[in-house]
């Protein structure tokens, strides 16, 4: 039944398929975040507040179980039901559940910091290495030895970019399902022929998440789905490069969607540095934190700045990769340099200060 329906929406193009996928996705995804709720209260899988949090009562933070399902089930439909060339996606998914599992059982236990890389490195560095086999066959093995730590390190840095995104009611969701939108359109358009389902999977996901995540917050996400979600769209964008050969548009094009993730985690690195901090101990000066307390602690308002920008990089994005390689540079050039002057101007590389307000998520 299912085939028979994919087979007659085809006839009337992509679009058709792509947006049952995200309603299929969004419908999993908030049943799954229901049901998480009702799990983290049962089970004691709470976010408790802390020095650096500003939530003042214990929190369900197992949401992103919900965010994993969503994806999962169209992923792995599709592959039952023989739907497409899925094969490919589905094993790259399966490469990320070490990285879902260290999640989860940092949410229920605690983990160090140490082993919670350990478990990320496991699926960022296999996916990698799939990834390289699959774009370069027959490559040397030194080669892609090399290759493969140089992207599953990136994959890693994506994963736990979307980690520190997290800190605020509905930020993470929001911003990865705008950047998982802008990555379905760029491969619509031809940066990546074939692989526009996996993010509108995650983009629905993240919309079924949402609902229980805008501010005030029902549930967080918890380290399960948001390293999950770092890892999926890093997946997504180092395939959507190496699609039919990587060229300078499609490299700008996707740097220029994860401004904002990219942006945020490179600042916390150099702010780290600077004021010879761990670089394991969190903090309240992300952007999205000082823009916070400049906006007087109105979290809504906050959220929507913070979504805009997210859009308009996005549609940057989108832009680049089908734009001739100088003004793809240029756009992405244009969107770090603006990124980089907010953030200074908002005093990002400050002194860290605790937080006041309502409605962030630690």
């Amino acid at each position: 039944m299912l085939t028979e329906i994919f087979t007659y929406l085809k006839g009337f193009g992509a679009a058709p398929v792509l947006l049952l996928c995200w309603g299929i996705s969004w419908i999993a995804a908030y049943w799954g975040t229901k049901a998480s709720i009702a799990c983290a209260t049962r089970f004691g899988i709470t976010d408790k507040p802390g020095e650096i949090k500003i939530h003042t009562t214990e929190m369900p933070r197992f949401g992103g179980i919900g965010i994993v399902l969503g994806v999962f089930v169209v992923i792995g439909g599709l592959f039952l039901w023989r739907i497409g060339p899925y094969t490919e996606t589905l094993a790259l998914l399966l490469w990320g559940l070490p990285v879902v599992l260290t999640g989860a059982v940092d949410d229920i236990r605690g983990l160090t910091p140490v082993s919670k890389l350990i478990g990320q490195l496991v699926g960022c560095l296999g996916a990698s290495a799939f990834i390289v086999r699959g774009a370069v066959p027959g490559l040397d093995t030194a080669v892609m030895l090399i290759w493969t730590v140089v992207l599953g390190g990136f994959l890693c840095f994506l994963t736990n970019s979307v980690n520190l995104l997290d800190g605020m009611d509905g930020l993470a969701a929001g911003s990865v399902g705008i950047i998982s939108t802008a990555h379905a359109c760029a491969a619509l358009l031809g940066a990546g022929g074939g692989l526009d389902v996996l993010p509108m999977a995650i983009s629905g996901a993240c919309a079924g998440f949402l609902i229980w995540n805008l501010p005030p917050a029902r549930t967080f996400m918890g380290d399960v789905g948001s390293l999950f979600l770092g890892y999926a769209i890093g997946v997504n964008s180092l395939r959507l490069i190496l699609q039919g050969g990587p060229s300078v548009a499609k490299l700008c094009g996707v740097a220029l969607t994860l401004v904002v993730p990219i942006s945020d985690t490179s600042l916390a690195v150099v702010r780290r540095l600077l004021l010879h901090r761990n670089m394991m101990t969190g903090d309240r000066m992300h952007i999205y934190d000082c823009m916070h307390r400049r906006l007087g602690g109105d979290t809504k308002r906050t959220l929507s700045v913070m979504w805009s920008i997210s859009i308009l990089v996005g549609l940057g994005g989108v832009a680049a990769t089908v734009s001739p390689p100088g003004w793809s540079i240029a756009l992405a050039l244009m969107g770090y340099a603006i990124i980089a002057l907010i953030a200074l101007g908002l005093g990002a590389l400050g002194p860290s200060s605790k937080a006041k307000g309502s409605g962030v998520a630690a």
